[in-house]
């Protein structure tokens, strides 16, 4: 799927750099499955909290590193 991505990208902004692209959009990415997570859990019910009440922090501990090693 990436190379497909990475193809396409290429044939439609020639010169371009898709691989960096995707590498700065990282954290970006994780950033967002956080906010995502974190207004997940505000529409669930109390009982649902345990499964998912770490996933935010984790999304983003992920994005610092993406954005730290990027």
């Amino acid at each position: 799927l990436s190379a497909l991505w990475r193809r396409e990208w290429l044939a439609a902004v020639p010169g371009s750099d898709p691989d960096r692209a995707a590498t700065l959009l990282a954290p970006v990415a994780a950033a967002r499955q956080a906010h995502i997570y974190r207004k997940f859990l505000d529409n669930i019910e109390p009982s649902e909290h345990p499964y998912h009440a770490a996933d935010p922090a984790d999304w983003l501990r992920r994005a610092a590193e993406l954005a730290r090693d990027g």
